[in-house]
């Protein structure tokens, strides 16, 4: 299974590749580079697709469009603090015709997502314990980061008794912090995930909150999944050098920090 585009950035971009780029007379040039980039973000060359948008604000530093898809260049190749200030700079020039379909709750959607992977990026993570002294149960949990813009991933385990010794089971959490993600229709509350390329079919994940969040950009109900996982089964999931999972209609591979994360977990017992 190859990674494909996430259904956000289909969102995000959807409307922007099938219609036609408003070009400012004496701009074409600019214009060539924002199609290179947008094929590029397509083609997942998110590197290649950076220096295409460089160029294109380069040559025209008042085109919204191309700060735009420079932030969400910069977004796919997780330097999500640098992708900040272009989409700043997009919303000064707002409104404005380079914008296009781009709309501006689009832009501050991205905003707030990149700004909240900043600050899980700059964090080393650490493993929690947590005991339940009225449950005799001790939790052991750590944030492996982003999975996809707008989805954090905890995975961790549960333990009888007050010091961790073989986990009763383990279990995979994602949080929603898009307001544009949908995720949780009864008939998508499947994890499917691919083991160094062999299917390892989960259970169907179970709704256990909600989370309301608050901002300067307003508020917003996110949203959380939680599956638990047999030990047999992490312990092949933690082993293997290739993690896939498939959530609702988005696809993606863990990184490499993602799976050191589930043989730290593994091995913390």
């Amino acid at each position: 299974m190859k990674p494909s585009l996430n259904r956000l950035f289909v969102l995000v971009l959807g409307l922007s590749l099938s219609s036609p780029l408003v070009i400012a007379q004496g701009q074409v040039n600019a214009d060539a580079d924002i199609k290179e980039g947008l094929s590029y973000i397509q083609a997942r060359k998110f590197k290649e697709a950076v220096k295409a948008f460089d160029r294109a604000v380069e040559k025209d530093p008042q085109n919204a469009f191309a700060h735009y898809g420079l932030a969400l260049s910069l977004a796919n190749s997780k330097e999500y603090r640098e992708a900040i200030r272009p989409l700043l700079r997009s919303l000064q020039l707002n409104p404005h015709r380079h914008w296009g379909n781009v709309t501006e709750p689009m832009v501050l959607s991205l905003l707030a997502e990149v700004e909240h992977n900043a600050n899980i990026k700059a964090k080393a993570y650490e493993i929690a314990y947590d005991y339940d002294r009225f449950k005799d149960l001790t939790t052991v949990r750590v944030d492996a980061g982003q999975a996809l813009l707008g989805l954090e991933l905890i995975v961790g385990y549960s333990s009888s008794g007050y010091l961790p010794t073989k986990p009763d089971h383990f279990f995979f959490v994602f949080d929603s912090y898009s307001r544009d993600w949908r995720f949780l229709e009864e008939r998508n509350r499947e994890l499917n995930l691919l083991v160094d390329g062999q299917a390892l079919q989960l259970s169907v994940m179970e709704r256990i909150k909600d989370k309301i969040n608050t901002s300067t950009l307003g508020v917003s109900v996110n949203e959380r999944l939680f599956v638990t996982v047999p030990y047999e089964a992490f312990v092949r999931i933690a082993h293997a050098r290739l993690i896939e999972m498939q959530l609702a209609s988005s696809e993606f591979r863990l990184s490499d920090k993602q799976t050191q994360v589930l043989k730290d977990l593994l091995t913390s017992f």
